[in-house]
């Protein structure tokens, strides 16, 4: 689940508008809104996700399709570059829909313990979940620093290279 949630803790929330600007040299609006995109599909998904799960009385089926899913639809991210902002835009609602089947952890948190320890548990299972954001936003963006040619912008900021983002 926590590694499922990096899509929306580091490409949406971090590095998804920068990524999109350096490696389809897309303006700043045209960007966020594409980024916003992977909002958009979890927000579809989430409740999508947990009615299939339901009626099919499965939870580990569809988060295993949706992290193969998704894990796929992140290499195609990556590997094609001449991908035009509506095919950009489906991309990441897609990401967004197959990600967020992450959401079917909770319920099967609620259903493998006993009601006296469900809180407890929802609690529990969500510090690592929520921490995977936490720990792995550093260790992205210091592994591209660890890649960066040192090129500052005019405002001082580092200019990374679609090269630092793959890596």
């Amino acid at each position: 689940t926590g590694l499922m949630n990096l899509f929306i803790f580091i490409l949406a929330a971090a590095w998804g508008v920068t990524y999109l600007q350096m490696v389809y040299k897309l303006d700043l609006v045209a960007a966020s809104r594409i980024t916003t995109m992977l909002f958009f599909g979890t927000i579809v998904g989430s409740p999508l996700a947990g009615i299939i799960s339901d009626k099919i009385q499965k939870r580990r089926s569809p988060m295993i399709l949706g992290a193969v899913v998704s894990f796929a639809l992140a290499f195609l991210l990556l590997f094609r570059p001449d991908l035009n902002p509506f095919q950009l835009g489906v991309l990441f609602f897609t990401i967004g829909m197959t990600t967020s089947t992450q959401i079917i952890s909770y319920p099967v948190i609620f259903e493998t313990n006993p009601p006296s320890i469900t809180g407890a548990s929802e609690a529990l299972a969500g510090i690592p979940i929520m921490a995977s954001g936490a720990i792995f936003q550093p260790i992205f963006g210091w592994m591209m620093n660890q890649h960066w040619s040192g090129q500052l912008s005019n405002t001082g900021m580092p200019v990374y290279s679609g090269g630092d983002y793959h890596f």
